[in-house]
């Protein structure tokens, strides 16, 4: 397989069913993550442990980008996330959840982007946000923080990467709730009609493989259970 796809934690929920839908598709996960991903026959020698809370451990991730190119395109999933539900002045780490969620995945981009100009290389990044990147959301405030900056850092380096790096692709896609532990934090929330994240990632590996221009944004919306698109792109004037 030519093709390899790095998945920022990728060892459970919709990172682990984006991982396996690589298989599926013919490409080469590289999971990144605190834990090894539970994938049939996955070669968990090009899986590494990160911790994106602590700054040494981003650091060595950071530093062994170079060890993820073969000759084609390289895809860049980043889908890690915490979250924590509380008031602005009662959350317990925020500059934790802040470093986590935004901070360290940043880090790790911006050397992944030197060595693939280096390599004269094109990258797709792929940013899995949230509906919660344009939603108030009561006592979300900093995960909601996280996830607008998620959005507004892909569609500015779109634009750098469409005249830097020439064939590079940013898909911006915004979920809205799936079945999986990330909900744990929000008391009393019924997940039974949320969207299986083995659905959701189908929905966004076919939309990512799918792409010609050099920027694609869309919300995965449920229906019915069901991943359905929807395609509320609130980039267009930023690219005039």
């Amino acid at each position: 397989m030519k093709k390899k796809a790095v998945i920022l934690g990728g060892s459970k929920g919709l990172g682990l069913e984006l991982a396996k839908e690589t298989i599926a598709r013919n490409i080469q996960p590289i999971v990144l993550g605190r834990s090894a991903p539970n994938i049939p026959d996955y070669h968990h020698d090009v899986s590494y442990k990160v911790n994106l809370a602590d700054s040494t451990s981003v650091g060595g991730c950071a530093a062994r980008v170079g060890a993820w190119w073969d000759e084609d395109t390289l895809y860049f999933v980043w889908n890690a996330g915490v979250l924590e539900v509380a008031p602005v002045d009662k959350i317990n780490d925020p500059r934790g959840l802040i470093r986590t969620n935004l901070d360290s995945a940043v880090r790790i981009i911006e050397s992944l982007v030197a060595f693939a100009k280096f390599l004269k290389r094109p990258i797709h990044l792929v940013t899995i946000s949230s509906t919660s990147s344009w939603k108030a959301r009561k006592y979300q405030a900093h995960y909601c923080l996280t996830k607008a900056g998620q959005a507004a850092f892909s569609r500015a380096l779109a634009l750098e990467l469409r005249d830097d790096l020439p064939w590079s692709r940013v898909t911006l896609v915004k979920p809205a709730g799936m079945k999986t532990k990330l909900f744990d934090e929000v008391e009393g929330t019924d997940i039974t009609e949320f969207m299986d994240p083995q659905d959701v990632a189908r929905v966004v590996w076919d939309e990512v493989l799918n792409q010609r221009n050099f920027f694609k944004e869309f919300q995965v919306d449920r229906k019915d259970g069901k991943p359905i698109i929807v395609r509320r792109n609130f980039a267009p004037i930023l690219f005039e």
